[in-house]
């Protein structure tokens, strides 16, 4: 099978592509970082069979209202229409971002209200998805929450508290939380996000989908899991939530996975622990 694969050089998707090449399928990589890159139109000119959008200006810090339309909602639309026509199946990456403080809850049906342009340009792709009479044969949006794992190293400050607490261990310098470390996030494991992804690929779905654990840690006890994990006493240092980003932060996250087990989905989710260790196993501190 021939995939279309947007952001294939970014982090979950560099781990989509190593699975779907390692059950035979022939991946064409669409990303700006490629070491070849191959545009959107040269990737569709021989035809694919399916296509997995997570291309995508990422950035929670991102004001570029222009830019963030232009490329996280209309090529996202583009790509749409395309597999619509086509008649492929497309799997597209959206974020538990659009859900803001979750006031109102993290289920697919709860009111959202973006806390940053980026959430909202993510959220704009997913009611225009919504809103349409038609589509793709099957489609699905992938609300992902607090993704980690190796391969994070390009996202710089964007890089999940788990990656940033390994490279602070390798550095021998403490890792810094935003006082006191109670904020919660619903932490992801790569390995689970990209099977929930390929699983949505083939499924006979429609709709938008939760991708998290369906539990929340604190980022102390997340960073603390990995110095132990490593044989050390956590060194935190605490600092304090710059003014800047207070209006627009997300202290809480907590994926409803229950839309997604109701359409057959039934693999477990490592807790952090477990995919901390799983994290140990793949890439050693220090290791790029």
């Amino acid at each position: 099978m021939r995939v279309l694969l947007t952001g294939s050089a970014g982090f979950i998707g560099s781990h989509v592509a190593s699975s779907l090449r390692a059950r035979g399928d022939e991946v064409v990589g669409v990303d700006p970082r490629a070491s070849v890159p191959t545009t959107f139109d040269d990737a569709l000119r021989d035809g694919v069979d399916r296509v997995v959008h997570l291309g995508a200006i990422s950035s929670t810090l991102e004001e570029d209202d222009a830019l963030l339309r232009s490329v996280n909602v209309e090529l996202s639309q583009r790509i749409w229409r395309w597999c619509a026509d086509e008649g492929v199946p497309l799997v597209y990456a959206s974020s538990a971002a659009v859900y803001g403080a979750g006031a109102d809850g993290f289920d697919e049906e709860a009111p959202c209200e973006p806390l940053n342009a980026y959430a909202g340009s993510k959220l704009a792709f997913d009611e225009w998805a919504l809103a349409q009479d038609s589509g793709p044969p099957r489609w699905a949006g992938c609300r992902y929450f607090n993704v980690y794992g190796p391969g994070e190293e390009h996202k710089g400050i964007m890089a999940s508290l788990v990656s940033k607490a390994r490279w602070d261990i390798d550095a021998g310098r403490p890792t810094r939380l935003f006082r006191w470390g109670r904020q919660q996030r619903d932490f992801v494991w790569v390995g689970d996000v990209v099977d929930a992804t390929l699983w949505l690929l083939e499924a006979d779905v429609e709709g938008i989908f939760n991708v998290g654990t369906g539990r929340a840690a604190t980022f102390e006890d997340a960073v603390s899991a990995v110095w132990r994990r490593e044989g050390l006493e956590p060194r935190i240092e605490w600092v304090e939530m710059p003014p800047h980003l207070r209006e627009r932060y997300q202290a809480y996250t907590r994926a409803d996975v229950r839309k997604l087990r109701s359409v057959g989905y039934e693999p477990p989710f490592l807790s952090p622990d477990q995919g901390v260790a799983a994290f140990a196993r793949s890439t050693p501190v220090g290791a790029t």
